[in-house]
């Protein structure tokens, strides 16, 4: 089967590279450029339709966008610009032999759900403009599935950790802890240190993507990937300082963004089944990470 990655140079496409490559997939990269909200939408639908046109069947693996916690409505109008080209790019193959893994965000889109267990079939309640944007994206895309016929699997993905493209930067808790240890620098963290979260790491995420993917039914569906445990800030740090053998130079303060971040969420561990992913435990992850290069 081809692949049509899309992101494949952030911390979850990195991911995807990853688990294709050691499957020996045939993969191609579809690389937009998202400084052009104007040019972004026909030059992506073109790339996607010549990519989908090709006879076999193919699966878009859209691991790509530029939406954080605390990104405004306009700053995520070329995510979804994005998302409605693939949209279009769909409706005109009418193919019904496409399989579209789409990620998504879950802490934007049950951030109101409370400290209650989420699963599969839980209402999304995002409270910020992300949130909102992504659950609008994932409407779009379900809508196309239906009048095509094609599966779109709409992966909900907690709190992911790792390496991007084998190197590690300073995107999110646990890499920033990792980096700020390693070179003895300070960092902040706008979360209260009893914050939980479930942390998934990128590899095992897109393994446990491809698979609903593959077993995906026609039309649209949803799929929870996460680690399915929570882990406070504090625990997540003493991780870190475990592996590295020194304290973790954190200090804790807040910003704007703070408000929007929910006190913890909680999501239900996956059913076991005889073709489970193996989950990378957080040391052995950390311990990659302590290890890795240091992206510039």
């Amino acid at each position: 089967m081809r692949h049509l990655l899309l992101g494949g140079g952030g911390l979850l496409g990195s991911g995807f590279r990853e688990v294709l490559a050691a499957q020996g997939a045939d993969v191609v990269r579809l690389r937009p450029d998202w400084r052009d909200p104007v040019a972004l939408g026909p030059a992506l639908e073109q790339q996607l339709v010549a990519g989908l046109s090709a006879p076999g069947p193919v699966t878009v693996v859209w691991a790509a966008g530029v939406g954080h916690v605390g990104a405004s409505a306009d700053d995520m109008l070329a995510e979804t610009t994005a998302v409605r080209a693939l949209r279009a790019a769909l409706q005109r193959a009418g193919s019904p032999d496409v399989t579209v893994l789409f990620a998504s965000s879950a802490g934007a889109l049950f951030a109101g759900h409370g400290d209650g267990l989420i699963d599969p079939g839980s209402t999304p309640t995002p409270v910020s403009p992300y949130g909102r944007a992504k659950l609008d994206q994932e409407g779009l895309l379900a809508e196309v599935a239906d009048a095509v016929g094609c599966r779109i699997v709409l992966t909900r993905i907690s709190n992911l950790y790792g390496l991007t493209g084998g190197r590690l930067t300073s995107r999110g808790l646990i890499a920033t802890a990792v980096r700020a240890t390693r070179l003895r620098q300070p960092m902040t963290v706008y979360v209260r240190q009893d914050t939980r979260r479930d942390y998934v790491y990128a590899r095992d995420a897109a393994a446990l993507g491809l698979r609903a993917a593959a077993a995906a039914p026609p039309g649209a569906s949803t799929a929870l990937v996460c680690d399915g445990s929570t882990r406070s800030v504090a625990q997540v740090l003493g991780v870190v300082r475990s592996v590295c053998g020194r304290k973790v130079p954190a200090v804790f303060a807040e910003r704007p963004e703070t408000r929007l971040q929910p006190y913890v969420l909680r999501f239900a561990a996956p059913a076991p089944s005889p073709d489970d992913v193996l989950r990378t435990p957080m040391e052995a992850a950390v311990h990659r990470m302590v290890h890795a290069p240091l992206a510039r």
